[in-house]
């Protein structure tokens, strides 16, 4: 070869080579940045990750790997949640809670009171609590008040020590002395001991993290070696929400559950923590802890002789979360079904037990807030909740509202009711208004791992059997006086007022007859049926239709719920009710009140509300309910009412249930056997 030509090729094949060197440089950055940049978007993408691992797993070993994520991250919420509240700490030492109820009543409430004052009282009441427990100790410390107008009315304080079974109370306005009770017998009875009660110190949060993996373990172990198949993109509807998951179906028979519960047996006799909790603080014999592991065994036993064949499938999004499961039994072809769904702010989430019993929630989201409703249905019976900008705040705290019509559940006509939740500075509050009782709301502020308190237990404390001594230094005059001043009420009329309420609960509102219970009701030794008793107090009840009852005002026949245009003064035609309010109104010159309500969510005029009670209280008003008017013998009441019992000649109120099961009642007074005043309310339709 000349010398012409091998400076040619030498020329050429130097070019050669320049040109590989720049491609070869590039391929491999590029390949590196590939890999690389696939590795970063495996691990930061669980999208990516969900799809490599159904690409490289079998089925049964990617459904293990989907659980084991799903305890993983339920063991680190957990902890997260319980070191939030705990303030970093393992275990919880001490709790302090802070709770206020608060009461307004509504006018309507305390003007019926006021009226049979002739006073005006308090307008407000509340219970303010103060709770501080020293679980590492077993004692705590209670503090009571009791205000109305921010008046104090009452106090009280408690101190218990469970450690001795032991409860100290106090009331500083009638002493400065404790009463003692011990609470041993109670304990004892319930089958509950000071350790028992200390279970969230004794079983750290790291205890849980090392049991939950364990026994978690055992369940995957299984599911991998029984046989799974992967569908994916498999579709479907909860609740009106569409959802598109990929679906692992796991057969399970009798061997499998065989080898789950000889698993657990195994797991149990070897496990050092659950032992040393259940026979330490829990006090379960070693014997005891023992035969457990020896149940499970014998229930796997018997699990031989059946025919199992059950199908569990578990619904698993894009990024590898389990958003449902689904068991079913071949055999009775039950189900058993656990599925959240979410499409765009559509949000669904069903609890199925075999269509026997089922929760569902439907709802919208916005900003991590949830607008809806849940409902519940066992059987043939059904609850419905709404709730509007509901969400969690901190991991402890609620806002927005939960709303539920009574009237579905109850016989009351109480209608609507709405729980508002909001969170005020470190303090969970809770409110409600019912129309026509009134505004109540509780504050509850809770606090774990404080600053530790001293709790002493009182000496010299009276034991609670030994009463006598205690309540001779006690100033009862002086308590009762004061807390008649702070409730602004006559100290003659308190005891009066006490028996109004309970009359109340008992015959108006609640149903409940005294005849049912009273003790001061003389049966004769034979009592049955037929036999005629006496009532040696000054009150009876009796039942009596509601709605037959025979209403006329002014010869007028009245009919609840309805107004009688002409009933309604000149005066108050005019006047306007807010909604779900209360008013009365009367003539100066008449003897009667009339009480309505407007039940509607727009203002209406007082023709335009429902009637709910009337009050007859003097005769210058042609009134009368069965012909029974002011001035009425007790005779005449009971041909009225068809009561056949005997009735004392003193007797002062007759208290008339609807027999047909509602909260409507008519009450009439006596004095000196004279008819003095009757009132009638209707609480439902």
């Amino acid at each position: 070869m000349d010398d012409n030509m091998q400076n040619y090729q030498s020329e050429v094949t130097g070019v050669v080579k320049k040109s590989k060197k720049p491609v070869a440089i590039i391929a491999a950055v590029t390949a590196v940045v590939l890999i690389g940049g696939c590795g970063v978007a495996y691990a930061a993408v669980p999208a990516v990750q969900n799809t490599v691992k159904m690409a490289i797993m079998s089925p049964e070993k990617y459904c293990a790997d989907v659980y084991d994520n799903f305890i993983d991250e339920f063991k680190k919420d957990t902890d997260e949640k319980y070191k939030s509240i705990s303030g970093g700490n393992d275990n919880i030492e001490n709790i302090s809670v802070s709770t206020t109820i608060n009461a307004e009543l509504s006018g309507t409430v305390m003007s019926l009171v006021e009226d049979q004052l002739g006073y005006e009282i308090f307008n407000k009441i509340s219970l303010s609590a103060d709770i501080y427990s020293d679980m590492a100790d077993s004692t705590g410390k209670i503090k009571l008040n009791i205000k109305a107008d921010d008046n104090s009315v009452i106090t009280a304080n408690a101190i218990t020590d469970l450690k001795e079974e032991m409860i100290y109370y106090q009331i500083p306005e009638m002493s400065d002395k404790y009463i003692s009770t011990d609470l041993s017998g109670s304990i004892g009875d319930m089958d509950i001991s000071e350790e028992g009660l200390r279970l969230t110190t004794d079983l750290s949060i790291d205890d849980f993290d090392d049991v939950l993996p364990r026994y978690a373990e055992i369940l995957t172990d299984v599911i991998k070696n029984s046989e799974s198949e992967l569908e994916k993109g498999c579709e479907g509807t909860v609740r009106g929400v569409d959802y598109k998951y990929n679906k692992i179906i796991t057969t399970l028979d009798q061997n499998d559950y065989e080898d789950l519960l000889n698993n657990i047996a195994d797991e149990w006799e070897d496990d050092d923590v659950l032992k040393k909790y259940y026979t330490e603080t829990l006090k379960m014999s070693e014997e005891d802890y023992d035969a457990v592991s020896d149940e499970i065994r014998d229930a796997a036993d018997n699990i031989k002789e059946d025919d199992v064949d059950n199908t569990v499938e578990t619904l698993v999004d894009s990024e590898g979360t389990i958003r449902g499961i689904i068991i079913s039994e071949e055999e009775t072809e039950d189900e058993l079904s656990f599925i959240m769904a979410k499409d765009g702010n559509d949000v669904a989430i069903e609890l199925n037990c075999a269509d026997e019993f089922i929760v569902g929630i439907d709802a919208e989201e916005d900003n991590d807030e949830y607008t809806g409703k849940l409902e519940v249905t066992a059987d043939t019976d059904s609850l419905s909740l709404t709730f509007e900008d509901f969400k969690v705040i901190d991991d402890k705290f609620i806002s927005g509202s939960i709303g539920c019509d009574l009237s579905e559940v109850t016989d009351s006509n109480l209608g609507k009711i709405n729980l508002d939740f909001e969170k005020v500075d470190d303090t969970q509050r809770i409110s409600t208004e019912i129309n026509g009782i009134g505004k109540f709301s509780i504050d509850i502020k809770q606090e774990y791992n404080k600053d530790k308190e001293e709790i002493k237990t009182p000496e010299n404390a009276i034991s609670s059997d030994d009463m006598d001594q205690y309540l001779e230094d006690a100033d009862t005059e002086k308590a009762l006086s004061d807390i008649c001043d702070a409730l602004k009420i006559k100290k003659e009329d308190a005891e009066t007022i006490v028996q109004g309420i309970m009359g109340n609960f008992n015959n108006g509102i609640g149903g409940i007859s005294d005849s049912e219970y009273s003790d001061d009701i003389v049966y004769s030794d034979d009592f049955d049926d037929s036999d005629t008793y006496v009532y040696d107090n000054n009150d009876m009840t009796v039942e009596y239709s509601f709605n037959a009852l025979d209403i006329n005002l002014n010869n007028e026949k009245v009919v609840f719920p309805v107004i009688n245009p002409s009933l309604v003064p000149e005066k108050s035609k005019a006047a306007m009710v807010e909604p779900g309010e209360y008013t009365n109104i009367y003539e100066d010159d008449q003897s009667v009140s009339l009480s309505l309500m407007n039940n509607t969510e727009n203002q209406l005029a007082v023709p335009e509300c429902s009637l709910v009670g009337i009050d007859i209280y003097g005769d210058n008003m042609n009134a009368s309910v069965n012909g029974i008017k002011i001035g009425s013998s007790i005779e005449d009441v009971k041909k009225a009412f068809g009561i056949t019992d005997d009735i004392a000649s003193d007797i002062s109120s007759i208290y008339v249930d609807d027999s047909d099961g509602t909260f409507s009642s008519v009450s009439i007074g006596f004095e000196d056997g004279i008819v003095t005043n009757i009132s009638l309310y209707c609480f439902d339709d």
